[in-house]
């Protein structure tokens, strides 16, 4: 899901700015704040920070060295997995957050064409905040939910965010007449 949010986030930035340079991105959480939000969601979900979906796996992993350690395993080597997990959970924390910081926390100038821009249309954010929140919704409810009511929902949520991105070019004809 995290993964879908970022590029959906690519594509809101490019309609809105015209621009994927993280050089000449500047101040988009005051212009996008809801984009700027679901990117913090979806980069604290991919590193597997509580109580977003992403720490679940993450979570399974951990039960599985535990018990390679309670069923009497070579100790060394559960311990090495224990600090591979744990190194690899903060290095993705630290590079998706620098990436956030480099998109939306850049102090670099404004752009030269003085283009003022705002948050994507509704059809390009709302698709954007579904995924963000069906991440938050899942983190919290994963315990007690059935994988087949997940994989439905998750299903339900890609279509509405497909239907949503597929009009786009029907709103953007609308828009510029």
């Amino acid at each position: 899901i995290f993964l879908s949010i970022f590029i959906l986030i690519g594509v809101n930035i490019k309609y809105r700015t015209g621009l994927l340079n993280f050089d000449k991105l500047a101040n988009l959480p005051i212009r996008m704040p809801i984009t700027a939000f679901c990117c913090l969601i979806a980069s604290l979900a991919i590193s597997g920070i509580p109580p977003l979906n992403g720490f679940f796996s993450l979570w399974m992993i951990c039960q599985g060295i535990l018990q390679g350690i309670a069923g009497g395993g070579p100790r060394f080597t559960v311990f090495l997995c224990l600090i591979v997990v744990i190194y690899g959970t903060v290095a993705t924390l630290d590079n998706f957050l620098k990436m956030t910081r480099l998109i939306f926390f850049n102090p670099a100038p404004k752009p030269a064409s003085g283009k003022v821009y705002g948050e994507a249309p509704f059809y390009m954010w709302f698709a954007v905040l579904v995924l963000s929140l069906l991440c938050i919704l899942l983190g919290i409810f994963d315990h007690s939910l059935k994988p087949q009511i997940l994989t439905v929902s998750f299903i339900i949520c890609i279509f509405i965010a497909l239907v949503f991105y597929c009009s786009c070019g029907k709103f953007r004809k609308i828009e510029e007449n």
